[in-house]
């Protein structure tokens, strides 16, 4: 197996996205660009194990990106004059899913074919910003976290693929980061009390039930992610 991150090592190139086998060796830049700095960001592999997603500013404004698992062939998959983040693959990798900014009402989420077509917006939550999105096991759901402009804490929330079906899911108090669906019905996140208190990593079901404090330590946990 192999793990995907991002590095600012190159300092003249910005961030760049790098793979490196499970043990730490064999590091390799996979998408920066020469001599240019640009941002490179949040890689995702396909569930084949054949391509990454990711989104970069290369072309001077945040686009998804594809490219093979070598960083070779990168595509712009979005094409948009606002700004497009944080992507995810479906299981069955035919889907992708991300944030946008592009009606000037925040980051709201969006759905499209694997090769970018197919675009369309699955949310219209008024002065909110959407994150991390994150397909149900089935393909048929998107967890994700949702803060609205009036700076309240962070919540989960969950959509259908085709836009139906939009609720914050009431995990209690708190402010809440989407990390991964671990089942059809549970989630792992990670959670604070408030903004004085740091992160854990929770799990529970959607409805807030069999939670399970995983990680707490001195600093801040965030951002798990499950192994599918």
């Amino acid at each position: 197996g192999f793990i995907v991150f991002n590095s600012g090592r190159v300092s003249s190139e910005g961030y760049g996205v790098y793979r490196m086998d499970a043990d730490g060796s064999s590091q390799i830049k996979l998408a920066s660009i020469p001599g240019r700095r640009s941002l490179n960001f949040a890689p995702r592999v396909s569930p084949d194990g054949k391509k990454i997603l990711f989104h970069s500013n290369r072309d001077g404004n945040f686009e998804i990106y594809v490219a093979n698992i070598d960083g070779s062939a990168p595509k712009n998959l979005t094409n948009d004059a606002g700004n497009d983040v944080t992507p995810s693959w479906s299981r069955a990798g035919d889907l992708i899913a991300w944030s946008a900014n592009r009606n000037g009402d925040g980051y709201q989420l969006y759905v499209a074919r694997s090769d970018g077509s197919g675009a369309r917006q699955i949310t219209r939550q008024s002065a909110s910003n959407t994150a991390r999105p994150d397909f149900s096991p089935d393909g048929t759901k998107i967890a994700f976290s949702i803060q609205s402009f009036s700076g309240t804490p962070a919540k989960l929330a969950v959509v259908n693929t085709d836009g139906a079906g939009f609720r914050i899911l009431d995990l209690g108090p708190g402010e809440f980061q989407m990390g991964s669906w671990t089942g059809e019905t549970s989630l792992i996140y990670a959670w604070r009390m408030s903004d004085t208190d740091h992160y854990k990593i929770v799990t529970s079901r959607l409805d807030g039930t069999d939670r399970q404090l995983l990680v707490s330590v001195g600093g801040n946990a965030a951002y798990p992610s499950w192994t599918r």
